[in-house]
């Protein structure tokens, strides 16, 4: 999809207009192709002003036809779409599991002896609370969520089609993403901007237990840059992509950056607060790791944690 290759490519974004999507979107904006934006819900407006196919489907309620007429002349598939709970009632599993499984596997299906590539966004949440640290592609996975357990098994799935089906397709585990997104109401998601959000109208900020378990942070615009460099890449790249930033730190030492951003700008203290109970297993994971060799060449990281912070704060008002 370079600009001088990509003329002809018709690229598929699914879920689209999420945090990581919308960010594929403009990216790809810049480039020579033809996109198709699909979200689950009605789009209430183009995310860009241009000649972008806006669409919307349920991947969850749509049947064998409904996947087949979407991908039928599409080049490139980024697989961006899913239920993002963390963790549902037992009664749900099931239903929850195979909301991602089912789609995702009848995509690839249909990919079985075609050039059409698929590139999907997992997450490095599958290696568990306190893996072997620092992370490798090969460590081994321990799921303790249902988000976790759907994400990994998606990535079995995405391992198969490739080493024995040679479909052309990489699922990237992202550490944690964070950047410029409004945030949900109830979400789990996006944690840093609503730490950022609390420092902002309470000038406090309480962190779980003394906080030196180790955090990787990645802006969205160098995920959406990693989804698209693999795309470009999938013939080198392994089935199981590690798509992280070089900064591993404490999580408590993430903060004190964000805290010094902040006050850079807005001149206050802040009051941090430790000991903070853990409600959920997964509040003191750890994880650590270097990007994927695929990166190590023709790819640049456009955001450190510091600059980052510091436009999400330039950000408030």
């Amino acid at each position: 999809m370079t600009k001088t290759n990509s003329k002809e490519k018709k690229v598929l974004v699914l879920g689209a207009s999420g945090q990581i999507g919308k960010e594929v979107l403009s990216q790809l904006n810049t480039k020579k192709c033809s996109i198709t934006a699909v979200r689950r819900s009605q789009w209430e407006e183009p995310f860009l002003d241009n000649e972008i196919s806006y669409q919307n489907l349920d991947l969850k309620r749509a049947n064998l036809n409904d996947l087949e007429n979407l991908i039928l002349d599409q080049d490139v598939i980024f697989h961006l779409a899913g239920d993002t709970s963390v963790q549902v009632e037992k009664k749900l599993e099931m239903e929850y599991f195979f909301s991602w499984i089912k789609p995702l596997k009848s995509l690839l299906n249909l990919m079985v002896g075609t050039e059409k590539k698929l590139i999907f966004a997992s997450s490095a949440s599958v290696y568990g609370v306190h893996p072997k640290l620092p992370v490798v592609e090969e460590s081994v996975e321990e799921p303790f969520t249902s988000y976790d357990l759907a994400k990994v098994s998606c990535d079995q799935l995405i391992k198969y089609y490739k080493k024995v089906l040679n479909v052309n397709c990489s699922s990237l585990r992202f550490s944690n993403v964070y950047g410029p997104m409004p945030i949900v109401k109830n979400s789990s998601r996006r944690a840093i901007n609503q730490i950022l959000e609390n420092i902002h109208k309470n000038k406090e900020v309480s962190i779980i237990s003394d906080g030196n378990f180790l955090r990787n942070y990645i802006h969205a615009y160098d995920a959406a840059a990693m989804l698209i460099h693999t795309s470009q890449k999938i013939e080198d790249s392994p089935p199981i992509v590690l798509a992280c930033s070089k900064q591993n730190m404490p999580f408590r030492e993430v903060i004190s950056k964000l805290i010094k951003c902040y006050k850079s700008r807005f001149d206050t203290e802040i009051k941090v607060n430790f000991g903070l109970k853990p409600v959920f297993i997964t509040d003191e994971r750890q994880f650590s790791a270097e990007p994927s060799l695929i990166f190590s060449q023709d790819f640049n990281f456009r955001y450190s944690l510091e600059k980052g912070f510091k436009e999400m704060v330039e950000e408030l008002s």
